[in-house]
């Protein structure tokens, strides 16, 4: 439940089938909602010359986690972001640059950002990434697992009608919620807030259906639309490991939605 408190071109890789970009092996999930969509595996580091193509803030971020899975899952999903990245744009890896928004939310420098809107999620030794010509995207990713406290978790971040919905689940509680939540977690990061707005005010219920997203920025009397899909997990990868995902696309704004701004790069 860690990130509960807290995208690419044409390639020789089938859909659905395991192919081999180097380490790790990156798993094309296909197109959905206009997002195409990768499936990272995190459980091997990386060698020399894949290090290498990393920024020195990349290396730096990775290297303030205190354990050392956590680091080496940071620095591969940074790397396979690079490298899928690169083939969209058709750029070497090791040129790319990153803007921070004041957010958190990660964008590419320069020209290649209005070409290339991405978002990446990660969970264990498992990471999402998303990417789209066309629009700002939203991904997020858990593994399934027994959810700790799920009634008080729950009341913090879903609505009465979700609350209601998951009641309603015959035994399937802790699917039920990773469903809401990375559905929850997908819109907000595609419209670029994450979590600074309230997720308990955000209605995109708990099943598999697609379905178009209103949310309301109040501090700026603005509105936004998106388009929310939910991943048919099973047998989209190679793994053993259970997990749920959702990808949000933003389609549309209303008032005066704020600008992103990037405040760092790397």
């Amino acid at each position: 439940m860690e990130a509960i408190a807290q995208q690419v071109g044409h390639g020789a890789i089938v859909p659905g089938r395991p192919g081999d970009l180097g380490r790790p092996r990156l798993t094309h999930l296909g197109e959905h909602l206009g997002v195409r969509l990768w499936l990272a595996h995190l459980d091997e580091d990386l060698s020399a010359d894949e290090a290498a193509l990393l920024c020195e803030q990349e290396l730096q971020r990775a290297a303030r986690h205190h354990r050392e899975e956590d680091r080496r899952r940071r620095r591969v999903a940074r790397w396979a972001l690079r490298i899928v990245l690169a083939q969209t744009l058709g750029l070497e890896p090791a040129t790319l640059r990153f803007q921070t928004d004041p957010q958190g939310k990660p964008h590419l420098a320069g020209s290649g950002r209005a070409a290339c809107h991405f978002n990446l999620s990660h969970a264990q030794d498992l990471a999402l990434i998303g990417v789209c010509a066309q629009a700002p995207v939203g991904v997020d990713l858990e593994i399934l697992a027994p959810v700790a406290d799920l009634a008080g978790v729950s009341s913090l971040v879903f609505t009465p009608a979700e609350r209601d919905e998951l009641a309603r689940q015959a035994g399937a509680y802790d699917t039920a919620f990773l469903r809401g939540w990375t559905r929850k977690e997908a819109c907000l990061k595609a419209v670029g807030t994450g979590l600074g707005l309230d997720p308990a005010g955000v209605e995109v219920g708990l099943s598999t259906q697609d379905r178009e997203v209103r949310l309301h920025l109040p501090s700026h009397g603005a509105r936004a639309i998106v388009a929310l899909r939910s991943l048919p997990a099973s047998g989209m990868d190679g793994t053993q490991t259970p997990w749920v995902a959702a990808v949000a696309r933003l389609v549309g704004t209303t008032g005066a939605w704020p600008e992103v701004g990037g405040v760092g790069s790397c």
